[in-house]
């Protein structure tokens, strides 16, 4: 895994400083800014930056050239994670960090050889683990072959040399021993210490402690990604190209036979719910509700079957591989047919109740794996079977992106502001549990809209929205800055200020509850009893959110 050095050969002395100060520097960066404390904001943009500069820093330093095709990555990993502190809606969020880390785990795979194009399964999963082993070996196998032996200044070796620091260091405990001793006998010698501990801040040595670890934690880390990067990735062999990979172990005859089997039953279960799909009558939420969960979850395992016997199927002759293509493809128009069913139902849904986060989630996930669908089927039909792992890899970023540019709570906000023009009740108790990403869609609703009906209920639910969230305070750390709290807060204070507005603001009932007036009668903000909607918390800590 790792360059070993005779005992004739120097070790690799300034490639080692360079790793270690990448990684020091790195770490030092992610300790402070990604604090537990510390909510995340624009903190994890900054620290995939460091990381990224890092990288090609020490490339130039040490005269490598990284592949071109891995300069292509560099916009993507930029762009999703600037959406991680653009929404602040929990599912785009999390999107966005997974494409984010996504791409960086295939930037960190592939930085010298550039083939991620022509990456498989088997590939980006060994690629995986290959980078988990090189953050845990890497530092320790380093250490043995050379970075213990590195002269000079730089490292972190060099420091315990001197023995000015290895004596300050032994000290320090000691001093603590006798200010603690001295402390109790003589009370304006303690006063002393309790004012330099103050002042030093000797009461957060527990924090210190925990900093100095999480520091050394994450160096250690980023050593083993900075050398995989640099000395691993340089794609001379992948799986089924240059090296053999997962054989075609199953016969033609019993892969064909599992995908008609399963291909007959899917069409038997579409032509049974076609007949009594109640499309005219009143729908069931609940049933709607589980049939879309279901036939989503059929439709992707479908998908899943679909790979993975067309990556270990045998097809020895043209004949049995246009067979099997064509079975393929009845199978994946099928399931293409369930996931149009379930999206239909889906809509219907909608339209009685209303959209909420759970429903948007599905209309987004079918869309983007209805595309899937087709571009297996496509990739299936040419004999690309090699490019399904990329197919996969680009349908996450599609979700990712299509989550964060719609802004799921400003377009739910749109929508059910739409839907009551038709009559319909708005539901403005769950709009008031959206996320800051909200606010801007019903400041728009509220300012536009001209049905009075309608504007009270917005008012309401801003009102409303803007009391759970403590009124938008923008007193955070620089490093937990997020778009959304500012827009918020921007947003807000003129609507506050105006007149208009004034009997729409919510007041603190006797009962404890947040109350609002619509149409001249006060309703509470909170469902039932309780005086904060049930999926709403107090943002505290690391990731949290509002």
């Amino acid at each position: 895994m790792f360059r070993h050095t005779s005992a004739d050969e120097e070790p690799e002395i300034d490639f080692y400083k360079r790793l270690e100060r990448a990684s020091v520097v790195t770490a030092f960066i992610a300790s402070v800014l990604l604090w537990w404390k510390n909510p995340v904001g624009v903190s994890f943009a900054i620290v995939v930056a460091v990381h990224l500069v890092a990288s090609l820093d020490i490339t130039y330093e040490e005269e490598l050239r990284p592949a071109r095709a891995i300069f292509v990555l560099i916009f993507p990993i930029g762009l999703f994670a600037v959406m991680t502190f653009l929404r602040i809606e929990p599912f785009s969020r999390t999107l966005g960090y997974v494409a984010t880390l996504l791409l960086l785990v295939i930037w960190a795979n592939t930085f010298l050889g550039g083939r991620w194009l022509d990456y498989c399964f088997s590939d980006y999963s060994l690629g995986f683990f290959r980078l988990l082993k090189a953050m845990f070996v890497a530092l320790p196998t380093a250490w043995r072959h050379g970075v213990r032996r590195v002269p000079g200044s730089g490292t972190l070796s060099s420091w315990w040399d001197r023995a000015w620091f290895r004596g300050i260091v032994l000290s320090l405990p000691l001093l603590a021993a006798f200010a603690w001793i001295f402390s109790a006998p003589d009370p304006v010698f303690g006063k002393h210490v309790r004012r330099a501990i103050v002042a030093i801040r000797l009461y957060k040595t527990p924090e210190y402690a925990l900093r100095i670890l999480y520091l050394a934690a994450l160096t250690y880390l980023f050593f083993g990604v900075y050398y995989h990067t640099l000395r691993q990735s340089d794609d001379k062999e992948l799986i089924g190209l240059e090296k053999p990979g997962i054989p075609r172990f199953l016969g033609f005859t019993e892969g064909i036979t599992i995908i008609l089997s399963v291909s007959l039953l899917v069409a038997a279960f579409i032509t049974g719910v076609i007949r009594r799909l109640p499309l005219s009558t009143p729908i069931n939420g609940h049933l709607a509700y589980r049939f879309f969960a279901n036939l989503g979850l059929a439709a992707t395992a479908g998908l899943v079957l679909t790979i993975a016997l067309s990556n270990i199927t045998k097809r020895e002759t043209p004949q049995r591989r246009l067979a099997f293509s064509a079975a393929v493809m009845v199978l994946l128009g099928l399931m293409l047919t369930l996931l149009m069913l379930a999206f239909l139902v889906l809509q219907r849904y909608i339209e009685a109740l209303g959209l909420t986060r759970l429903r948007v989630y599905g209309l987004v996930y079918a869309l983007c794996l209805g595309a899937l669908l087709v571009v297996v089927a496509f990739l299936e039909m040419l004999g690309k079977e090699r490019r399904f792992a990329l197919a996969v890899v680009l349908a996450v970023l599609g979700l990712s992106l299509t989550a964060n540019l719609m802004n799921v709570d400003g377009f739910i906000v749109h929508w059910n502001v739409s839907r009551a023009h038709a009559g319909y009740a708005l539901d403005f108790r769950y709009l008031a549990t959206l996320s800051d990403d909200a606010v801007p869609a019903l400041a728009d609703a509220y300012r536009n809209e001209t049905d009075p009906r309608i504007v009270d209920e917005v008012a309401a639910a801003l009102s409303c929205h803007a009391v759970f969230h403590s009124e938008y305070p923008f007193d955070r750390p620089w490093m937990s800055f997020h778009i959304s709290h500012w827009r918020a807060h921007v947003i807000w204070q003129p609507i506050r200020s105006d007149p208009a507005y004034v009997p729409h603001l919510a007041r603190m009932s006797s009962a404890g509850q947040w109350v609002v007036t619509i149409h001249g009668e006060g309703r509470p903000c909170g469902y039932g009893g309780l005086r904060n909607p049930p999926n709403w918390r107090q943002e505290q800590g690391w990731l949290a959110h509002r």
